[in-house]
């Protein structure tokens, strides 16, 4: 979206450029011609004090008409035709009175020989003054498309560059994926075969198979927030929104990971109202939303951590903080935390996640119409706090 807003800006930028470059361009080439060329064309072609001080429209349009004259005076052989035409009161008000008496002095002097010469002449400075009328256009457009060729090529350069680095970090991800994935599929794989041979002692034969299904669930998780992020980010899905509460979505999705937060340790603050804040919004992918947010918090900080829940309406949104005094995220880490795929590189510290849990969250925030930001706090005495990732859905009206 800002791409599309700047590039609109930049567009609208230079065709007020173009005009104004073709505006300072008409006032020069105006000003030439009525200091030069066209006090000569009005003594070549003896009309003068008809051609100075007029506006483009009157000039081209009495050189015209006076090439007409001498055509019609030299199909018919006799300066007479001038005189006949101004006897015709629709004809007279068309050329001009002023016009036709100085064409029918003109045409008195001419022979056919010179009328030839001078015909040429008209159409010539005819030529030069619609080449001199439309030059101010036709540098604007060369201007303006040069501008726009190398817009759009460093957008085109800017895709090309994102598109790279996505699929960069898409196969980091896949790469990091598979280990994820075939180093439980190992262990499973080895330790049935253990199972099945009957090689496992009867007292670790319950250890064996707790051991199994840890590690397939953990596949099974993996594949399933992958389903997750493509059926978010294919055509057509739609979310089933239905009216709830904000407060209460957020305290069920607390009280779901209580006891993670418990297992290390960790300190919550919690301040959520009891009046309701009602969200038009699709609960259970709010609340994966929502979740992946606090499961982010609970897995890349230490043990002992504070961590502050508040929510509240605000601005008509409806606003979630999720905030701690643990780890600060590196500034490289934290300009792409939300891309998919992130994970996959340098990024991926823990082992512990699998790159896709923050992206998903932005995408379902963003399908509602509300955002999700990332805020880390210089001053940690005076915020108390370290960082806070915010969410913001809007209120339902």
């Amino acid at each position: 979206m800002k791409e599309k807003t700047r590039l609109r800006s930049y567009l609208m930028g230079g065709v007020l450029l173009m005009l104004v470059a073709i505006g300072f361009l008409q006032l020069i080439i105006t000003t030439i011609l009525n200091y030069s060329l066209i006090p000569y064309m009005e003594e070549v072609l003896g009309l003068n004090g008809l051609l100075t001080n007029q506006d483009w429209g009157t000039l081209l349009s009495v050189i015209f008409k006076s090439l007409i004259i001498m055509v019609l005076w030299a199909l018919s052989g006799s300066a007479s035709i001038v005189v006949n035409l101004s006897k015709n009161s629709f004809i007279a008000r068309f050329f001009g009175e002023e016009l036709l008496d100085r064409m029918a002095v003109l045409s008195s002097e001419f022979t056919m020989a010179n009328t030839a010469g001078y015909v040429l002449r008209v159409v010539l400075f005819l030529i030069i003054l619609l080449v001199i009328w439309v030059l101010p256009y036709i540098l604007g457009a060369v201007f303006y498309s040069r501008i726009v060729n190398r817009k759009v090529n460093e957008v085109e350069q800017r895709r090309m560059e994102r598109e790279r680095e996505f699929t960069r970090r898409r196969n980091l991800l896949l790469s990091d994926m598979a280990h994820d994935i075939r180093t439980p599929v190992t262990t499973v794989a080895g330790f049935s075969r253990a199972l099945a041979d009957g090689t496992v002692p009867e007292e670790m034969r319950q250890d064996y198979l707790n051991s199994v299904y840890e590690k397939s669930m953990k596949v099974s998780d993996l594949v399933n927030l992958l389903f997750e992020y493509v059926k978010l980010d294919s055509d057509g899905y739609t979310l089933h929104k239905s009216p709830h509460d904000f407060c209460e979505i957020a305290r069920g999705c607390v009280a779901l990971l209580y006891a993670d937060f418990e297992d290390k340790d960790m300190d919550i603050e919690l301040n959520i109202p009891e009046n309701p804040i009602m969200v038009n919004v699709d609960k259970v992918q709010l609340e994966r939303a929502i979740n992946n947010l606090l499961v982010n918090t609970i897995r890349h900080n230490p043990n002992k951590t504070k961590v502050f829940i508040d929510a509240e309406a605000e601005g008509g949104m409806a606003v979630l903080r999720i905030s701690d005094l643990g780890n600060r995220i590196d500034r490289d880490i934290a300009m792409h935390l939300f891309e998919p795929f992130v994970q996959g590189d340098e990024s991926r510290t823990s082992k512990a996640g699998s790159g896709l849990g923050l992206s998903i969250s932005k995408k379902i925030i963003e399908m509602h119409h509300g955002q999700l930001v990332l805020i880390q706090y210089k001053n940690v005495e005076k915020h108390n706090k370290v960082k806070t990732f915010k969410v913001a859905i809007p209120i339902q009206k």
